[in-house]
């Protein structure tokens, strides 16, 4: 169990700069830079490793630094990232004569309820005659997440 086990405590020390003594768990062999190992008997540090100076400067900075990397913000920021490129970015909508649709369904749906936290809206209109285009043209005028193709003739639904 000790082999898979990520010590927490150990970012709280380093949050607050203070030097560490553990055992050697393999967590934290790989950061045995700025951490003390006592494996001389079970729960029992070799002398040398409990006398170790408190204030040493660069190594409380460098502490600090790798628990700064490793504050839950940091996690969250990672996970969420990690996400954004797992979701797909873009919804096409393809159109033709559906100006009172697109008015309700584009304006009011797709921006409210949209949880995608960088999604693009593909629009396409495909020669409307009902002002369609035009309206849509005016919607995607100043968003840079939904670009919009207006079609001069009828291409189909496939093409479009």
């Amino acid at each position: 169990m000790t082999r898979n086990t990520n010590p927490v405590k150990l970012y709280e020390y380093f949050a607050a700069g203070r030097p560490v003594v553990s055992v050697g768990l393999p967590e934290i062999l790989e950061h045995n830079d700025l951490v003390r190992i006592a494996n001389d008997a079970p729960h029992s540090p070799r002398p040398s490793a409990l006398h170790w100076p408190k204030g040493i400067p660069s190594l409380v900075k460098a502490r600090k630094a790798f628990a700064a990397v490793n504050s839950w913000d940091h996690r969250v920021a990672e996970i969420e990232t990690a996400l954004e490129e797992l979701l797909p970015k873009s919804k096409h909508y393809r159109s033709y004569l559906q100006r009172a649709t697109l008015q309700q369904g584009v304006s009011r749906s797709v921006e409210r309820f949209t949880r995608y936290p960088n999604w693009e809206l593909i629009i396409v209109d495909n020669a409307s005659s009902d002002g369609s285009a035009e309206f849509l043209a005016e919607y995607a005028r100043d968003k840079a997440n939904v670009p919009f193709i207006g079609n001069q003739q009828n291409l189909g639904f496939a093409r479009a």
